[in-house]
């Protein structure tokens, strides 16, 4: 095998000369060639950075601030809803606004989606929101938004130079949240995209805020609130005991209820009215939402100090695409709905329209 044997019958590794190569040479030229690709590797990551930079510009959290930092609720009367995919799903703005034509109200509305959005994943947005002078805010919630424990850093850390935290804010976050937040987006961090941007199909979400916000889902072209679940694969998920959609909001006060009341009276605060709605959920959902979980998130949701609505009944089972979210025709009966409540807000006075 070419391998010296010393008495004992151990393989010889001393660096001598083998075929008439130093073994120490080898080792150099590997070294160097781990040397090489490192330098290479660094080399193309930042000549890669532009490209990277450049598909994290679509991005659904860069469409969020973009749109914040148009400060859009100077110029007209802006209603702004605030919510997941379940409030992005069922939103139509361009619906709402016609509707709200027709009826002599010259108001706009903006659909600020952020998928799995809870208060403190939102909480970061609340002082941009807030210097985008909204005239009315509607937060969507469900029973999932204060029990979820989903953390998404990029969502913090992509934005980091537009992030506006109050300090009594921090209380809500854990340590390694609060490292996200101061944390930039570094080359090191923006090398996660990578595989992202490589990729022939990446689902994005256009080019600027203001189309984003009036219609988040205007640049997919395979539209996801046409995509139906069976319903036989519904009840099997209402028939699970682990479903994310038939969570139990505790009792007591979490971290994720203060940010909730937190978020609200922040707004409210800021001289902007706030309504809560509880969200549409499946028929089959709602009857697996224990009694004692429903009236512990009606006494947060009281706690706020907003108005809220409970709409969490207000369809049957057709307006459903699956558990939660709305299908494309269950979006304008919601839409039609949020136009009426808009009316209603205006006339009772409780938003200031001009």
């Amino acid at each position: 095998m070419g391998e010296k044997m010393d008495k004992w019958g151990a393989v010889n590794t001393k660096l001598t000369k083998e075929d008439g190569v130093s073994r120490t040479t080898v080792v150099v030229c590997v070294l160097a060639g781990v040397l090489i690709a490192g330098v290479l590797f660094v080399v193309g990551m930042y000549a890669a950075e532009p490209v990277i930079d450049e598909y994290l510009q679509t991005k659904q959290i860069y469409q969020l601030y973009d749109f914040y930092d148009q400060d859009i609720g100077s110029t007209q009367t802006a209603v702004y809803f605030i919510g997941s995919s379940v409030v992005g799903d069922a939103v139509h703005c361009r619906e709402i606004d016609q509707y709200l034509q027709n009826a002599g109200y010259n108001i706009s509305t903006y659909n600020l989606l952020m998928d799995g959005d809870t208060p403190l994943r939102r909480l970061p947005q609340i002082q941009n929101i807030i210097e985008s002078h909204p005239s009315f805010v509607v937060i969507g919630v469900t029973y999932r938004s204060v029990t979820d424990e989903q953390w998404v850093d990029e969502t913090v850390i992509l934005v980091n130079e537009k992030l506006r935290i109050n300090s009594n804010a921090s209380q809500f976050y854990s340590p390694e949240e609060l490292h996200d937040l101061k944390q930039k987006p570094d080359l090191r961090y923006k090398v996660r995209f990578l595989r992202s941007v490589l990729m022939p199909y990446r689902d994005t979400w256009g080019n600027d805020g203001i189309s984003y916000a009036k219609d988040p889902f205007i640049v997919i072209s395979n539209d996801r609130r046409t995509a139906n679940i069976l319903a036989e694969d519904i009840q099997k998920q209402a028939n699970d005991p682990s479903d994310k959609w038939r969570p139990v909001v505790p009792a007591e006060m979490t971290r994720h209820k203060q940010a909730l009341i937190y978020n609200v009276q922040t707004l409210q605060d800021a001289g902007i009215p706030v309504v809560l709605i509880n969200m549409p959920l499946h028929p089959l959902f709602s009857e697996k939402i224990t009694d004692e979980s429903r009236q512990n998130f009606f006494d947060l949701l009281n706690e706020t100090g907003a108005k809220w609505y409970d709409m969490e009944f207000a369809y049957d089972e057709e307006y459903f695409r699956d558990s939660h979210h709305a299908s494309l025709e269950g979006g304008t009966f919601f839409s039609q709905d949020m136009a009426k409540l808009i009316i209603s807000e205006v006339e009772s006075g409780a938003v200031h329209y001009t």
